[in-house]
């Protein structure tokens, strides 16, 4: 009876990590996306010429 339960703990802890692990790689996926993304919307200032003469 004991070694049921503690082959139930066992597996409930490896699904445990393993739901860690993933949500780590989706996490650092997403943060790679995301710094993509922003890469691109960059402002570096204003316009390169004036819009009116003054």
């Amino acid at each position: 009876m004991a070694s049921i339960w503690i082959r139930k703990l066992g597996t409930a802890i490896a699904a445990a990590a393993f739901c860690a692990v993933v949500a780590g790689y989706v996490s650092g996926l997403q943060s790679a996306m995301l710094k993509k993304s922003f890469s691109q919307l960059r402002y570096y200032g204003g316009p390169k010429s004036p819009m009116w003469r003054g």
